[in-house]
């Protein structure tokens, strides 16, 4: 089994793709930028398509991966919070898990290692853009999930 622990805000979208929503309500006339979301209780959910597909690559990758959230988007916890059902809708994939502390910092590595190894699985790898070192974590600059970024969890996982 192979899981890829994944946070939201930064891998999937940007600043770029924030800067496109203005109010929660609309997307500027410039065509180039490429979102979806959802607004719910005042929180704008938003997903880049383009880094989307990259993730699309990493869980296509393996046939035993299990995507867990790790993203704030998943506060408190639970896997039938409101950010779940948002980004379920919006992606079209299954969050098989979450984290019990989805906040930031070093306690999301700590959660997410402990998650995998109460499991037995040694194959995973974290997707975020939080600034630390961690030695299964795929480090997300301002570009977001890139090709190559998407490349390097998809080796990180063999």
């Amino acid at each position: 089994m192979r899981y890829v622990f994944l946070d939201v805000d930064g891998p999937l979208n940007n600043y770029d793709t924030n800067m496109c929503v203005h109010d929660g309500s609309r997307l500027p006339s410039d065509t180039s930028y490429n979102v979806v979301y959802e607004v719910f209780g005042g929180i704008i959910y938003l997903i880049c398509p383009h880094m989307l597909n990259n993730l699309y690559d990493v869980l296509r990758a393996y046939d035993d991966i299990k995507l867990i959230g790790i993203s704030s988007w998943f506060r408190g916890g639970e896997l039938n919070c409101e950010g779940v059902v948002h980004f379920e809708r919006l992606t079209g994939l299954t969050i098989d898990g979450v984290i019990d502390y989805t906040g930031g910092g070093e306690s999301r590595f700590t959660c997410a290692q402990k998650y995998a190894e109460d499991r037995g699985v040694d194959k995973y790898v974290i997707i975020d853009d939080l600034h630390y070192d961690h030695p299964h974590l795929v480090k997300i600059e301002r570009d977001g999930l890139t090709q190559e970024k998407a490349q390097e969890a998809i080796r990180m996982m063999k």
